[in-house]
């Protein structure tokens, strides 16, 4: 639900998984944070505000003040050091998917999927492997939500200064338009 942007369902099903008790607090958090790796951090930033608004609901359904939101010590982040973070982001990756772990030798590589995906995210305590790989897996499935397919838009066609040329554009973001 999070991912396809509906966001009544999204409270819905926070709702329920929180009130049911079939979800701790802790355990929906962490999934925030493996969400947003895969998902990105709007839509990560919008569960978690569904998960705040959801958890003051059952509080005051219940007649029960919220209690604060839970306060995270540095432990949870894991060594400090970069060399042993990198040394365990490489062996991570290298056990979560079975092959070789990139060269670090971009951000994207170095800090981002061994730095931070995997020598962070991947071992941080609050969910197991398997509930990682669950989300993971529908996170790489594909979307039942398309961007809209670039379509040609009206305008000019011809001009005493140009011959007759076409004006494309993607009517699912801002991205300039092109002529072809």
């Amino acid at each position: 639900m999070a991912a396809a942007d509906s966001p009544q369902p999204i409270e819905d099903h926070v709702h329920a998984a929180r009130a049911s008790g079939d979800i701790g607090l802790e355990a929906m958090l962490e999934f925030v944070l493996h969400f947003a790796v895969y998902w990105g951090w709007p839509k990560a930033s919008h569960l978690e505000g569904a998960i705040a608004r959801q958890r003051d609901r059952i509080h005051r359904e219940r007649g029960e003040q919220t209690p604060p939101w839970p306060q995270l010590t540095n432990d949870t982040l894991g060594p400090g050091a970069w060399d042993e973070r990198l040394k365990r982001g490489v062996e991570e990756f290298i056990d979560v998917n079975l092959t070789p772990a990139p060269p670090a030798n971009s951000p994207y590589r170095h800090a981002g999927i061994l730095g931070f995906v995997f020598g962070h995210v991947w071992q941080r305590p609050g969910l197991t492997r398997r509930e990682r790989r669950i989300i993971t897996v529908a996170s790489a499935s594909p979307s039942t939500t398309r961007p809209s397919p670039c379509r040609r838009t009206s305008g000019p066609r011809s001009t005493p200064a140009t011959s007759p040329r076409r004006r494309w554009t993607r009517s699912c973001c801002s991205s300039p338009r092109t002529t072809a």
